[in-house]
This record gives C-alpha cells, structure tokens and sequence, in this order.
C-alpha cells in the first residue's frame, strides 16, 4: 500500500512534504482443538470394535481449525512542515506519520537521494549530516524521542518502534520527527529537495 504527499522539501524558503509507504498486510495462523465425545463398541483388538462419535468428520474426536486472522496496518497521514533556513540557526520542522495497527509496529525513513537539491538543478547541495553546526550546510532528522539528529540513507532504518494501537478510523497514533537544516551564509537561496519515503510495518 503506497501514498504519495509529493517531496521532503528544505532550504532558505523552504517547503516540506513527504513520500508514504506502507508494507502490505500480513496474517498469521491460529490453531484450536475442540474435542466431541464418543462412544466405543467392544474392545480394542475385537473384530466388531469400533466408535462413533458425535462429529463424523472428526479425527478420533477431535478437529483441527485454522483461523486465518489479517493484521491490521494502516498509515493513515504523513505530512511535514514548511521550514525557512538562515545561515544564524539551526531551522527546525516536522515530519510527521500517523499509524493504525493491530500489532506492534515500526516506521522507517529513507531517500533515494540524501542531499537536498536545488530545484534549478544547478548542483547545489544540503547534504545529510549527523551534525548540523550553523553557518554550514547539512540536514538531518530525529529518531522518536531522540536528542541528536541522525543522517538519512537510502535503505530504510527504523526511527520509531510502536505498540498496537486502536484501529478505529481517526484514532491512530502520530509520530512526529523533528527535521533539522543549517545553511551557509554562500548557499544560493532558493528551495532545495529530496523525496523521503516513510514506510509502516509491522514489527515481526
């Protein structure tokens, strides 16, 4: 299940929105024993031995269900602040996921392309940095919770691990990760991107 909510978009008048991802819905099986009685004519060995039971179908009194059960897993929104960035301070914004889920749950964040780009295409870059000083250029994102700020990848890495939540419509939990920018006082202005794709799963 996918969504699409346009680019992750930052810079010295900055716009931000994101790429949505879901994994598929998956299943797991339940088994239950529920027992019939039974009656046994003569003895084990005798030639007329035999029994009957009160479910035919049964195996010696005994049947076998299978339960296949869907789990449910349902990101519901992602949406992401717009941010202005100055050379002075580090500019701060949001990214944020909201999630319904039947089991426990995880939420990465990856790009196919880690820097921020200048929509003219002329080259210029924000890259991703786990350190983002002022007066340079770098960008980076929170995991849930977390004190410093972590560089995206192009393979998906988890940001937040969640417990079940209620899965009636409107009542999923949002997440929300804080995404940082700092800029050099030589960046030309302008809006630099990237697409983020944000993916839910459940947590096997």
């Amino acid at each position: 299940m996918e969504n699409k909510v346009k680019k992750l978009l930052i810079g010295t008048g900055v716009l931000m929105s994101v790429l949505v991802a879901a994994t598929p819905l998956t299943s797991y099986v339940s088994a239950t024993n529920f027992s019939f009685p039974c009656v046994e004519f003569g003895k084990p060995g005798d030639p007329d031995y035999h029994k009957e039971c009160e479910n035919p179908a049964s195996d010696n009194g005994r049947t076998k269900v299978n339960l296949n059960v869907n789990s449910l897993l349902v990101l519901d929104a992602a949406s992401a602040d717009r941010i202005t960035a100055n050379p002075s301070t580090t500019a701060t914004g949001n990214i944020s996921a909201t999630v319904r889920s039947s089991r426990n749950y995880t939420i990465s964040l990856s790009a196919e392309h880690t820097s921020l780009q200048h929509d003219s295409g002329d080259g210029y870059l924000i890259p991703a940095n786990s350190t983002l000083t002022p007066g340079t250029n770098a960008w980076g994102i929170k995991m849930a919770e977390a004190t410093d700020y972590t560089a995206i990848t192009k393979n998906p890495v988890v940001f937040y691990e969640g417990a079940a939540t209620p899965i009636t419509e409107g009542s999923g939990r949002q997440t929300d990760f804080k995404v940082g920018v700092t800029v050099s006082p030589n960046l030309p202005a302008g809006t630099y991107s990237t697409a983020v794709t944000v993916t839910a799963a459940i947590k096997e």
